[in-house]
């Protein structure tokens, strides 16, 4: 594994000592691919830290939001998320939407 920037001893953050723990990302692996990740670190006996961050709300730019504040439209964004996980779950547990 090579440390972020390439060089080594290079961690990106301008010094050389690590900040903080270091980290993996496992992006755009199959989930066999990243079991098998896990088995070769448990296997080393690394831990494996799982970090429980709230669930991600996506959203657009688009023309007619350009001049909004932001915290304007994470609050919408967050409130239409939530009317339409709160409309899937009325939808999968049978529930009239009418």
């Amino acid at each position: 594994m090579v440390r972020i920037g390439g060089d080594e001893g290079n961690t990106g953050l301008g010094r050389s000592e690590a900040f903080g723990p270091l980290a993996v990302l496992l992006i755009g692996f199959m989930e066999d691919e990243v079991d098998k990740f896990k088995g070769l670190m448990v296997s080393m006996d690394a831990d494996m830290v799982k970090v429980n961050l709230p669930p991600a709300v996506f959203a657009a730019a688009v023309p007619n939001n350009y001049q909004r504040q932001v915290e304007e439209l994470v609050s919408e964004v967050v409130f239409e998320n939530n009317a339409m996980m709160s409309r899937r779950s009325q939808s999968s547990s049978g529930e009239d939407q009418t």
